[in-house]
């Protein structure tokens, strides 16, 4: 859930247990509030519900060393020429090359959605290698796709719908809440 009037972001995942057995589906809730400068994570997995609270770190800071200060090589991004349409609007696609986790993949972004964004909050949501990238300023990735060292698709996610003003609360009931610092340095 994104606004073209606040920098607030919210984003549900659902994932699906695999064919063994031995994945358990997992719910998960991040709010990214740009105007109160915290980040809040809720995650369901078979009923234990857990929360985190945090500061979202500074913006200046996001993708640059890593948990123990050591820089952090970002991904090699390569605008591939291809375009896609996805939920109405024109994407450019770019395919990468991540040599910290060892993964390629592709993007599709799009400056056509009139989203305000705080790009602090994707810091803890594991797309700041791509929001602090200065190519995808003023845009958003409306879908991505990670491969893993063997070629092997580990996530795929696609917007399907942008709904502007779409009204939707997130309710903490049930939620066992910590507050964490995930501000780095700080």
């Amino acid at each position: 859930y994104y606004s073209a009037t606040s920098p607030s972001v919210g984003v549900e995942t659902k994932t699906i247990a695999n064919t063994e057995g031995d994945v358990a589906p997992i719910t998960s809730t991040m709010v990214m509030d740009g105007e109160n400068k915290c980040f809040m994570a809720l995650t369901d997995v078979n009923g234990m519900k857990m929360g985190i609270i945090s500061a979202t770190p500074d913006e200046n800071s996001i993708g640059t060393t890593d948990k123990n200060g050591k820089p952090v090589q970002p991904p090699t991004f390569t605008k591939t020429g291809n375009t896609r349409e996805i939920a109405g609007y024109k994407c450019d696609e770019y395919s990468y090359k991540d040599t910290e986790n060892k993964t390629t993949g592709k993007v599709w972004f799009t400056k056509d959605a009139r989203l305000k964004i705080d790009k602090r909050g994707w810091q803890n949501s594991n797309m700041s290698a791509y929001y602090g990238n200065p190519e995808f300023n003023e845009g958003i990735i409306l879908a991505n796709e990670v491969y893993d060292s063997k070629g092997k698709l580990e996530m795929k996610m696609e917007t399907k719908e942008i709904v502007e003003n779409f009204p939707h609360t997130v309710s903490v009931k049930g939620y066992s809440l910590r507050q964490m610092n995930l501000n780095k340095g700080k």
